[in-house]
């Protein structure tokens, strides 16, 4: 990657030499008197046989070279840009058509200090728009290793209770308690639903970065994958999904899609349970509004009850 980078600087940089070759025979004497300091600094950037071209430095000699620009060469680079501008999405379709026709097209009759003007404000645009891309992108790498750091230690977390519940279910280990009594144990339950909780707000995160990153901004990079923005967003889950936990515990949440009557169960009964409660835990991470919106209706379910009871009085 570095040295295709490196290829495409050199490359950018024999253009642009070339093109200022080309322009030095079109400057008048006159002009190479005015502009001496203008053709001695574009002299020093490329016509020096250092191979250390950065893109400040590309974008400083395009810019230099504006003012000595002939006319003909400025609609040449006006109309080259803007539709370089377009392309690559820096200009809106709107703004385009409205700038070729006020400056680029010979109706519109513009001097050449406007459309010297126009290729310098054209030209730093551009500058300013790759510089924030290849930040968004450097954002986005960076962001994605966050990610990868996270999913591999609560991939490790997540397989705790599977392969503890999976021992005593189906590995004759005399120490080691049966799955039946594991799936009866409280702090075995709660410690499942944190694990699954805390995969469940990851999980989140990581759908909201592989459909949205291209869309995002510095900020919402910051604001969402940053390492302490990931382990609040975690830690929310994993309370949410022990309060799933208890909510079903109480039978305050009852029905054949969430967790029973916690009586002693064996076999697949067992194994259907035990997955009931890493779903539960799992969706309870991963919804923002499920714990909240469950929370709210059994505050009014029990406001209800009171009411009726006062009434009843």
């Amino acid at each position: 990657m570095e040295s295709g980078k490196y290829e495409h600087r050199k490359a950018l940089k024999a253009d642009l030499l070339a093109f200022w070759i080309w322009v030095q025979t079109e400057l008048s004497n006159e002009t190479k008197t005015k502009d001496a300091s203008l053709i001695n600094e574009l002299d020093r950037l490329l016509k020096d046989d250092s191979d250390d071209f950065s893109w400040v430095q590309c974008n400083r000699a395009e810019l230099l070279l504006v003012p000595l620009l002939p006319e003909p060469a400025i609609d040449a680079q006006l109309r080259r840009r803007l539709d370089q501008a377009l392309a690559e999405g820096a200009l809106s379709a709107d703004r385009h058509k409205e700038t070729v026709a006020r400056i680029v097209d010979k109706s519109a009759a513009a001097t050449p200090d406007v459309k010297r003007e126009g290729l310098r404000a054209l030209l730093s645009e551009l500058h300013q728009f790759y510089l924030n891309r290849r930040f968004r992108r450097d954002q986005r790498a960076e962001a994605a290793r966050v990610l990868k750091w996270f999913a591999l230690w609560i991939l490790v977390l997540a397989l705790v209770p599977i392969v503890a519940f999976v021992i005593g279910n189906y590995l004759p280990l005399g120490w080691w308690p049966k799955g039946e009594l594991l799936i009866q144990s409280p702090l075995f339950c709660v410690i499942t639903a944190a694990l699954f909780g805390i995969i469940g707000a990851f999980f989140s995160r990581l759908v909201s970065f592989q459909s949205r990153v291209e869309a995002f901004g510095f900020e919402q990079i910051l604001n969402t994958f940053s390492t302490q923005v990931i382990v609040v967003r975690c830690a929310t889950g994993m309370f949410g999904a022990m309060l799933f936990y208890f909510l079903m515990r109480s039978t305050l949440l009852g029905g054949q899609l969430f967790l029973q009557d916690f009586e002693p169960k064996t076999g697949a009964a067992a194994v259907g349970e035990f997955a009931k409660l890493l779903v539960w835990s799992f969706i309870a991470g991963w919804s923002e509004r499920l714990v909240p919106e469950t929370l709210e209706r059994t505050e009014s379910s029990a406001k209800s009850s009171q009411t009726a009871k006062a009434e009843a009085k």
